[in-house]
């Protein structure tokens, strides 16, 4: 038994298979949508820390906009705006904090547009984190296809490509277990009913498997 391309033509040969493009399946990408952040915390916190996290806010923005068109410079410029960011909008979420939901955040879906906002600060977070993972699997891609190939010519990703690639995945990973395991669980039910539908259905699966 085999596959067909493994089975010997007339001539005694192994028909060649070359696959042209091997990608990395990317799930719904969101990007974040213009918010006030200054107004809601103005005089709940120091005009230091809101200043800041408005200038990171918005550079995520400006980064995300354009992100599909983007290259392995502008993923890698994106990833950092977001781990500059994280830890600031983490401090919203200490307990017995009136921050938590003081704030509106916004994301929508890049392919349909849907937009959701919530005044959640661990919303953020966890909105964050996923576009970490995601990035990391479009980074995958990238280091996949190179765009050098022309003409229908077989293309080549070298050694240090993958395993550059198996990097990307491993940080993908880690970041979705880290939302599972660390983020989901602090969100209140009330605030999960307002996820997108395709949240609703990682939340209903990590109820299922008991986390």
């Amino acid at each position: 038994m085999g596959c067909g391309a493994s089975v010997p033509n007339g001539k005694g040969r192994k028909r060649r298979s070359v696959v042209q493009e091997v990608a990395v399946f990317i799930p719904t990408i969101r990007v974040p949508v213009a918010t006030d952040v200054v107004q809601p915390l103005r005089g709940l916190v120091s005009k230091e820390l809101v200043d800041r996290l408005a200038t990171l806010r918005s550079n995520v923005v400006a980064l995300a906009e354009d992100i599909y068109h983007g290259d392995m410079s502008a993923v890698s410029e994106l990833q950092r705006a977001l781990e500059e960011y994280l830890p600031v909008v983490l401090g919203l979420t200490a307990k017995e904090s009136r921050l938590e939901a003081s704030v509106q955040f916004s994301w929508r879906t890049i392919d349909d547009d849907q937009e959701c906002c919530l005044a959640s600060a661990w919303y953020e977070v966890l909105s964050v984190v996923h576009m970490m993972a995601m990035l990391a699997l479009f980074e995958a891609n990238l280091k996949l296809i190179p765009r050098d190939g022309q003409n229908g010519a077989e293309k080549k990703v070298s050694e240090d490509s993958k395993k550059d690639v198996v990097d990307s995945l491993l940080r993908a990973s880690g970041c979705l277990d880290y939302s599972v395991h660390h983020i989901l669980v602090q969100i209140p039910a009330q605030i999960k009913k307002s996820f997108p539908s395709y949240l609703q259905e990682v939340c209903r699966d990590t109820a299922r498997i008991g986390f």
